[in-house]
């Protein structure tokens, strides 16, 4: 799987429009067999320098997040049950993203766990 977003925007006389994010890539790569899969995961977005200073933003840093998934799938005659973990932000990255209101860093390393059963 691969996303990527771009925007562009900018107001009168070329000024760059407020709280527009900058280039995002999210690439994802995932081994399966019958019952289990294992996915690994880049999280990255650009620099954003191209800011409106009157709306009050600065510049922010671009940042690159690795995350590591991983899950089971269960199944019997009257249930599913899925069992999914992942580590998230592996290299334990101190980052925000551009549209954070004051620029407070995201959680860094962590651990994800989840269960789902359907019946």
């Amino acid at each position: 799987m691969n996303m990527f977003q771009y925007y562009y925007g900018e107001i009168d006389g070329g000024q760059a429009m407020p709280m527009v994010a900058p280039v995002k890539n999210r690439l994802a790569v995932t081994y399966r067999k019958p019952a289990w899969y294992l996915q690994l995961e880049n999280e990255s977005a650009a620099a954003q320098n191209r800011i409106d200073e009157n709306f009050g933003e600065t510049p922010t840093a671009g940042y690159a997040l690795f995350h590591l998934r991983g899950g089971y799938v269960l199944q019997t005659q009257n249930i599913n049950l899925k069992l999914d973990a992942g580590i998230e932000n592996l290299t334990n990255r101190a980052y925000s993203e551009h549209l954070d209101w004051g620029s407070y860093l995201r959680t860094g390393r962590n651990l994800v766990l989840a269960v789902t059963i359907k019946y």
